[in-house]
């Protein structure tokens, strides 16, 4: 059989294409931002089914009182960075072409940075009272 005609394997095919290395970190920060959202969660779902009423009012003493404010700024930061890496994911999967891959993942993050900076932004405007 002539050299042309043998169909390449899946090993000749990833030669040269690349590291993997980079992606590791990716795949353990998401894998990561996961396993804190389950406590982060519990807390969440647990701490708010033990607010007597859901009025502004009730909800801005729940974030005065104790360490909610900073649960709920790390519940809230950890989501939203959980969210991107996902959806980095997806778009590194069905995103072929590469100039609108790299747009898309550079909306996103100035995207996701917005939402944090607004979520922290928010927490801490009803903790002070404004």
């Amino acid at each position: 059989m002539k050299k042309e005609q043998m169909t390449p394997t899946p090993l000749v095919q990833a030669i040269g294409l690349g590291s993997a290395k980079a992606g590791f970190s990716h795949w353990w920060l998401q894998r990561l931002t996961a396993i804190f959202l389950i406590p982060l969660g519990l807390w969440f779902v647990f701490s708010l089914a033990g607010v007597p009423d859901y009025s502004a009012a009730t909800i801005q003493a729940w974030l005065r009182s104790g360490l909610n404010a900073f649960w709920l700024g790390l519940f809230a930061v950890t989501a939203l960075l959980h969210a991107r890496l996902g959806i980095e994911v997806v778009v590194e999967d069905y995103v072929h072409t590469r100039w609108l891959e790299v747009l898309i993942k550079t909306l996103l993050s100035l995207a996701m940075a917005s939402a944090i900076a607004l979520a922290v932004f928010s927490i801490l405007s009803l903790v002070r009272g404004a």
